[in-house]
């Protein structure tokens, strides 16, 4: 997503679909960050190194939202109760 050169950091590329910014990484088109569930498929890449984070990893926060008028609170519910039922590796629950 980004390049540097004499003039300091410069965004050239960006990609929207983690399947973009690997083939955009593995073509020599720059670095980024992404998230471990990704790694999957870059473990399988040649062209690509990666790097973990030692110390203070980046993290982000999911939630579930809807709509308060939305009608199927039941749906909802089922959502959250599978979603709770799912161990992701890198990820806390912090409810």
């Amino acid at each position: 997503r980004y390049s540097v050169n004499a003039q300091g950091i410069q965004r050239t590329f960006e990609g929207s679909s983690l399947e973009t910014i690997r083939y955009m990484v593995s073509s020599g088109l720059g670095v980024t960050l992404l998230p471990r569930m990704a790694l999957d498929a870059l473990t399988k890449d040649e062209n690509i190194k990666l790097l973990n984070f030692k110390n203070n990893p980046p993290s982000r926060r999911v939630v579930l939202v809807w709509r308060k008028s939305f009608a199927r609170y039941e749906a909802i519910r089922k959502i959250k109760e599978l979603i709770m039922t799912v161990d992701l590796a890198g990820c806390k629950r912090i409810l």
